[in-house]
Parts: structure tokens; C-alpha cells; sequence
């Protein structure tokens, strides 16, 4: 669907921008290519921490994003600043990018070698922008304290990572659901499974604003690994237990495996995530990622991504407007987040799992003005979805929310909600229960 400039005007006015680093390298013509993530990363403590994005990888409205983890005290939470100058892992998170809430439901992972160091502050390595890749559907880092080049891409809810070691017979993963500061206190638990080479586990720590959520939420994940690991161990309040195969607490908790590397060999992990349970998240990988192929994966995503963005043409202009116009359209289309996985979902409202599309993370009281009457005319059918979301949000817990993260959080006046649904209705998009929405 072309868009003249009038509707360019619209989408200005629907995403803040603040810069993090300069404008990323054009290295072709296809929309993506202008798309710049790690705009809004940097740090202005006058500002409440700046623009409060993260150099995301996923799918457009994708349930899951995976960002670069720079820290773990973060403004709100937001797991990346531009200015860190370090990496403690690469973050499954559910951070709403560019707001001012919680991460929920997450999971790290992060190579390291040499010795075993779990605490993130700790085994976090240094590295340099001029070494940092980052684009919707690929994310390249150099870990340069551990001489690790790291390499991730990712679908709706599951990403494929590559590690590039140097030579060493103390090669390590870690894997954790337990790094989020600054969420709700929960309990993470992590289980290896030598047998499928894996490590699975959840993360009960809630959104919101400090709300809890009603029992059971929890983030569950799988991680598969590519080859045999010839040691392992788990952690828990960063006691480390050699060849443990389970750890459940309410602090910091994880599991490692162990392998030996010659010089340049990739180590290739899956990891995927649900809201429903850990045998929903392996269906998510079968479905998602079946096979270890990482480039049939970026091009899928890259190919996604362009189609997206190229709902809007831009003729004209010089490569750093279109660098912020497009990565403006890249924010825009980010929240909310799907949250049904294949037909049902999980409902932080009442504590069930339902059949349907479901969305959450909905910023109201941001996106009400203009995220919102732009989605009715870029993506009418999912528009439609997100107002029977909401319209479910009430059934299941008693009222529309104001900002679902993913729970009521009761923050910020008014109804916005009343607009998002008026506002379709007056353009044409009906189908969903008016007389229930009403």
C-alpha cells in the first residue's frame, strides 16, 4: 500500500526519536537497509534515561525481541545503553520498547571461556560500536575480553544464535531466566536435559508498574544446543553446582554448559519462548526454526521486515532522513506485541489460557493520538485484533486497562481506549462485538 507524505507527516508525529550513535552504513536499497535500531539507545539522564529502545531482533509486533543485555540496573529496566561500553548477554526480553515500564518473562544467554563467571556484572565483556552490527533481523557483536563473536537472528518468539570461539577447552554458555532488576520479585528455575541437549526453564517475574500478576504467569523457554556439551552445571544465588541439572530460586539462577573449541568454531543454539509452557515453546521452535540454518532465517526475517516497512514509499529525501523515517516505522511497529502463540494464549488477566489472537503491551495513553490511527490504516486486520484484545482484556479481568504490561499497571488518567476503538469504528473497521466493546 503506497502512502503519500501526508502520511509520512502522521508517523512523525507518532515516534519520539533520540540519538544513541551515529547513522548505520547503506548497504542496499531495501527499507531495512535505512533502519537504524540502535537510534534511542543512548543515555540523557535529563530525559529519564533517553529514548528508552533497544537494538531489537524479530518480527514486526513479535512476541519476543532480542537485544544486546549492556546491563541490568537500567532505567525502568531497558536492558541496552548506547554509552555501557559493555555486554553481559543477549536478552530475550519483553521490554516495551520506548516506554518507561518493566521487562517480564525473559531469559539471557551469554558465551564466555576461560574461567566460569556467572555473575552478569561480572563475566560482562567489553566491545566496541565499530564491532556491532545491528539491523531488525541480524544482530553481530565482537565480545572483545573473550575473543567471541557473537551472531543472532530471530522469528515471532524464537531466536537462533551462532558463538564464534577461539581456541579453548573452557568454552561456556550460560543461560538465565533470573536478570531483570528491576521486575517483581519471582522464582526462575532452570532444567538441563543432556539427552536433547537442552536446557529449559521459566521466569515468573511480572511487568507492569511493580502490579502482580495472578498466578501462574511465567516466561518459559527452550534452548537447544547443536552438539553435545562435555560438561555441565547449574547456579543459584551465584553458588555455582557442578554437574547439577536443576536450580529453582527467587535470585540470581542459571545453568552452563561446557565444550572445547578449536580456533573458529561455531557453536549454534536455539532458543524460543512461551507464555503457555515449555511444551509450548519446543512446538514454537519446530514451528519457528526447524532446522540449524541461520541464513535461511535472516533472509526470511530481512524479507518480512522490507515488506512491513515498504507499506510506506518515501521518494526523495537525503539517506539520514530516510534513516529516521524508517526507523521511526520500525518503532512504530514493534507494540503491541502478539501474544497468543498458534491459536490460544495465555491471559495474565484471569490466569487462563483461551483460544484466539491476543496482543498486549498496548502504551494507551502514548499511542492513542497516533501509533494507533496509523495502525487502521497500515494494518486494518491487526487493528481489528487488538480491539478484540482489548475487548477480552475486560471479559477476563473486569475492565479495559489503561497500559497492559502485560497485567493491569493502573498507570497514567483517562480512557484512551475509547478513542482507539471510536477512531476505527468512524473509519470502517467493524468487525468485532460493538455492543460489547460499547
Amino acid at each position: 500500500m503506497k502512502k503519500n507524505y501526508l502520511t509520512i507527516l502522521i508517523l512523525f508525529l507518532c515516534v519520539g526519536i533520540s540519538y544513541g550513535g551515529g547513522i548505520g552504513n547503506i548497504f542496499t536499497k531495501s527499507p531495512t537497509s535505512y533502519v537504524n535500531p540502535i537510534i534511542g539507545t543512548g543515555e540523557i539522564p535529563e530525559a529519564m534515561g533517553g529514548g528508552h529502545t533497544y537494538p531489537g531482533v524479530g518480527y514486526p509486533f513479535g512476541m519476543t525481541q532480542w537485544t544486546a543485555q549492556t546491563n541490568i540496573h537500567g532505567d525502568w529496566g531497558v536492558p541496552y545503553y548506547y554509552e555501557d561500553g559493555v555486554i553481559q548477554g543477549i536478552r530475550g526480553t519483553h521490554y516495551p520498547s520506548g516506554s518507561c515500564m518493566d521487562d517480564y518473562g525473559a531469559v539471557t544467554v551469554m558465551p564466555i571461556v576461560g574461567e566460569l563467571k556467572v555473575d552478569p556484572e561480572v563475566r560482562a565483556s567489553k566491545f566496541s560500536h565499530d564491532n556491532e552490527i545491528a539491523k531488525p533481523y541480524y544482530y553481530k557483536v565482537l565480545l572483545d575480553d573473550y575473543g567471541i563473536t557473537s551472531e543472532h537472528t530471530a522469528t515471532n518468539r524464537c531466536a537462533i544464535f551462532q558463538f564464534t570461539y577461539p581456541k579453548s577447552d573452557e568454552s561456556y554458555i550460560l543461560v538465565s531466566p533470573t536478570e531483570l532488576v528491576n521486575s517483581l520479585i519471582g522464582e526462575g528455575y532452570v532444567k538441563i536435559n543432556m539427552s536433547n541437549n537442552e536446557v529449559v526453564g521459566y521466569n515468573s517475574k511480572g511487568g507492569g508498574w511493580r502490579n502482580s500478576i495472578p498466578s501462574p504467569f511465567a516466561g518459559y523457554f527452550v534452548a537447544k544446543f547443536d552438539r553435545k556439551f562435555s560438561n555441565y552445571g547449574t547456579w543459584n544465588s551465584e553458588k555455582i553446582n557442578i554437574n547439577s541439572t536443576e536450580a529453582k530460586g527467587t535470585d540470581s539462577v542459571g545453568a552452563f554448559v561446557k565444550f572445547s573449541t578449536k580456533q573458529g568454531d561455531k557453536v549454534k543454539l536455539k532458543v524460543c519462548s512461551s507464555f503457555i509452557d515449555v511444551a509450548q515453546a519446543r512446538d514454537n521452535m519446530a514451528k519457528e526454526i526447524p532446522s540449524w540454518d541461520m541464513d535461511e532465517v535472516i533472509n526470511k526475517t530481512k524479507k518480512i521486515w522490507d515488506d512491513q516497512l515498504n507499506k510506506i514509499a518515501v521518494r526523495g529525501g537525503s539517506k539520514e532522513q530516510k534513516t529516521i523515517f524508517y526507523t521511526s516505522l520500525y518503532h512504530a511497529m514493534l507494540l503491541p506485541r502478539e501474544f497468543s502463540e498458534y491459536g490460544r494464549y495465555y491471559s495474565p488477566f484471569d490466569g487462563k489460557i483461551h483460544q484466539g489472537v491476543y496482543y498486549d503491551d498496548f502504551s494507551m495513553w502514548d499511542t492513542f493520538r497516533a501509533e494507533h490511527p496509523l495502525l487502521t490504516i497500515l494494518e486494518p486486520e491487526r487493528s481489528i485484533d487488538m480491539i478484540k484484545t482489548l475487548i477480552s482484556m475486560y471479559e477476563e479481568g473486569g475492565w479495559i486497562p489503561k497500559w497492559p504490561n502485560p497485567y493491569y499497571s493502573n498507570d497514567m488518567i483517562g480512557t484512551h481506549s475509547d478513542s482507539i476503538i471510536t477512531d476505527a469504528y468512524l473509519k470502517g473497521l467493524r468487525d468485532f462485538d460493538i455492543n460489547r466493546a460499547y
